[in-house]
């Protein structure tokens, strides 16, 4: 009973860091700030969380970026639209080997690690979802140009000259079709391991 009791302590302490964190940042963007921390956008695995479907998809308050998600998805693609803070703040990818063993070395992305890649890392990358394949090269690239030079990489590949976001599993523009000239994405060339999104 009472290591249940623990863990609630730890999960309410968990989520009202995260609201604390997210209010402050919302606070600070209609100030007109654009402030982030660099890890909300950073996952540990090398993925960039500004293109997440299902975060796109709550921001952009369109549930299209995630009906064109792959069939493995399916058991989500109907659950309300809400926001993750991303894996550092709120798990909800599910279990994930990458994110427990980077915070088990206190790293803040697996290019850091003297052991990158590493079996972890590289199976990640060939399981099968399309988002994972590119998580080695954007973790190389990060670790050769740093987080804001990576971050303003990201932001521009996954941002529609329009304005409107991109997530990784819809292509076109949903707020101009195509008319803002669409995604900045050909410019910018430079299983229980993983986790479940």
């Amino acid at each position: 009973m009472l290591i249940r009791e623990v863990l609630n302590q730890q999960e309410v302490f968990r989520r009202l860091v995260a609201s604390g964190y997210y209010l402050s940042n919302l606070l600070g963007r209609l100030n007109g700030r654009d402030e982030y921390m660099a890890s909300e956008f950073i996952a540990y695995c090398g993925l960039y969380c500004g293109a997440c479907s299902f975060r796109v998809a709550f921001e952009e308050n369109n549930r299209e970026h995630i009906t064109h998600m792959p069939t493995y998805y399916d058991r989500f693609k109907n659950e309300p639209l809400e926001f993750c803070p991303g894996c550092r703040l709120e798990n909800k990818c599910g279990e994930c080997a990458i994110r427990d063993c980077a915070m088990n070395k206190g790293i803040e992305y697996c290019s850091q690690c003297n052991d990158f890649p590493c079996d972890k890392s590289i199976r990640f990358s060939r399981d099968g979802k399309p988002h994972h394949e590119e998580s080695i090269s954007n973790l190389n690239l990060l670790k050769e140009i740093g987080e804001e030079k990576w971050l303003d990489l990201m932001r521009e590949k996954w941002t529609c000259k329009c304005g409107s976001k991109h997530s990784w599993y819809y292509n076109e523009c949903l707020k101009c079709r195509g008319e803002g000239v669409g995604n900045n994405r050909a410019s910018l060339e430079p299983d229980a391991s993983s986790c479940s999104r």
